[in-house]
């Protein structure tokens, strides 16, 4: 969306409540993807992700947390933030505390230890993701698919890993923007 929506939905079957914080992004080919590509990394894989940090342990709003692209896209498309509400926290704060962490990427709390953590677990999950056939086929049929070249295959690991603090940020300030998001909260029946 242009500017920020939020949308309610009450679902009989969810056991809590949950948000979702939705950003429109560029297509893969646009230079900001491997930005994007290491802030899922450190915002949502591992116990020391910034999510898992600072809704589970650190403000004890959330059970559960996670984020990244949604998916492989030619075209546009978006960046998730999710988080599963802990007993007793209204959806409205657990939204607000959601968008602090959008914020957050985009301003000087980024560190260097974090991309350095960040550009670690990209590259273990890089090599572990070439171990089988299907795997090295799949990562080909990406080169091919959203860089135009089976040959990109051997390139792509290091323009990620290439990303500097100042393209994090500046990409997190670009995409990952409140103002812009759509923020989707889904309510068990009984928490209306």
């Amino acid at each position: 969306p242009p500017a920020a929506r939020t949308v309610r939905v009450t679902d009989r079957t969810a056991p809590a409540i949950a948000v979702g914080l939705f950003f429109p992004i560029p297509p893969h080919a646009h230079r900001d993807t491997p930005a994007l590509e290491l802030l899922e990394v450190l915002m949502s894989q591992g116990g020391a992700s910034r999510l898992n940090t600072a809704l589970v342990r650190e403000a004890l709003a959330a059970l559960g947390t996670q984020g990244g692209v949604l998916g492989q896209r030619r075209g546009p498309g978006a960046f998730g933030l999710f988080a599963i509400a802990a007993k007793g926290v209204p959806a409205d704060s657990l939204a607000a505390l959601l968008a602090a962490q959008a914020r957050w990427a985009a301003g000087d709390g980024l560190t260097e230890a974090e991309l350095a953590r960040a550009r670690r677990i990209y590259r273990a999950t890089a090599v572990s993701g070439r171990e089988r056939p299907g795997d090295i086929s799949g990562a080909l049929q990406h080169a091919a698919m959203f860089h135009g070249d089976p040959e990109a295959v051997n390139t792509e690991v290091d323009r990620v890993l290439a990303v500097t603090l100042t393209d994090l940020r500046r990409a997190a300030a670009t995409w990952l923007n409140p103002g812009t998001g759509l923020t989707l909260i889904v309510s068990p029946e009984e928490a209306r």
